[in-house]
């Protein structure tokens, strides 16, 4: 399955709702990139694969980001993204069930 694409949006949208996303998903945080890719993969999967694939398309995300940062000589872009980059790994090195039983606390209080 592929990861969610960052400028979807549903036919049903209007041009200022899907403007109204596209501008939320520009300004959002890694840690809230990789929520909302949770909440998308685990709609199919269980919270394990949910999470596992979640992760790996924010990976991508990562590097499609990165590339378009260094295209555009953007330095400050590429640090601010490997850091939280870089937040995001230690918190799935010090507790990899805490991250995933936020992500699904979370998801259920949708």
């Amino acid at each position: 399955m592929l990861p969610p694409d960052d400028t979807f949006y549903r036919a049903d949208e209007t041009e200022g709702q899907a403007a109204a996303l596209l501008s939320s998903v520009l300004n959002e945080t890694l840690m809230e990139r990789f929520k909302r890719f949770y909440e998308f993969y685990r709609l199919n999967s269980g919270v394990d694969d949910g999470f596992s694939l979640a992760k790996d398309a924010l990976v991508f995300a990562i590097l499609k980001d990165i590339s378009t940062y260094a295209d555009e000589d953007d330095l400050i872009s590429i640090r601010r993204v490997m850091g939280e980059w870089d937040e995001i790994q230690f918190m799935i090195q010090a507790s990899n069930d805490s991250l995933k039983e936020s992500f699904e606390q979370e998801l259920l209080k949708h």
